[in-house]
């Protein structure tokens, strides 16, 4: 996948579960083919819309793999792949690879608040361990760590990152982040009242 093909409607879909709390595969395939139907350009699975933190790694692979069985590479699909640890990370973002991913998309490691240089090691090393690109996914919220513009100028030099998904609410550092990165990577928000600025 290249950065041109980073763009458009990119839905973070939900897990379906059955009553009896199980990973729920045909509703997958139903809510996939709808989204597809109604013309989105890619899906994007196993973030924090589908509960990600709720599913064994088991159960990620077995989503990613039913997402994209589903689409037919009719559109691109990114794997949600963010852990707390590096080491899980790159499992995880291999496992997505397997499963026939297009993309992944990585959350900084969460819980522990973590200095820049940590967070840019962390990235780097996922990069460098991976064959598969990788969506930056700046979400200080959920994570408790913020990707500043400088920080995201620098992963954007990155072999095999491609974009960023930018839920950060401030709407100055988005700006920023187009000034400091434009041309380098995709940049997608996930802040719907920043869709139409961006």
């Amino acid at each position: 996948m290249k950065k041109e093909e980073l763009r458009g409607v990119i839905p973070a879909i939900i897990t379906p579960f059955t009553q009896e709390d199980e990973v729920d595969l045909k509703g997958l395939k139903r809510l996939t083919e709808y989204l597809i139907s109604k013309g989105v350009h890619g899906i994007m699975c196993n973030g924090g819309n589908g509960e990600f933190c709720h599913l064994l790694k088991e159960e990620r692979k077995k989503v990613v793999e039913t997402v994209v069985e589903t689409t037919q590479g009719r559109i691109p699909v990114i794997a949600g792949t963010a852990a707390c640890s590096t080491k899980e990370t790159i499992i995880l973002t291999q496992e997505a690879q397997e499963a026939g991913a297009d993309m992944a998309i990585i959350t900084p490691p969460y819980y522990f608040r973590l200095p820049n240089d940590s967070l840019y090691q962390h990235y780097k090393t996922v990069a460098s361990n991976v064959d598969i690109p990788i969506i930056v996914y700046n979400n200080p919220l959920y994570t408790g760590n913020n990707l500043t513009p400088l920080l995201i100028q620098c992963l954007a030099e990155l072999k095999g990152i491609i974009g960023l998904k930018q839920s950060n609410p401030d709407l100055g550092q988005l700006v920023e982040t187009v000034r400091l990165v434009e041309g380098k990577i995709s940049i997608l928000t996930g802040i719907d009242s920043q869709f139409y600025p961006s």
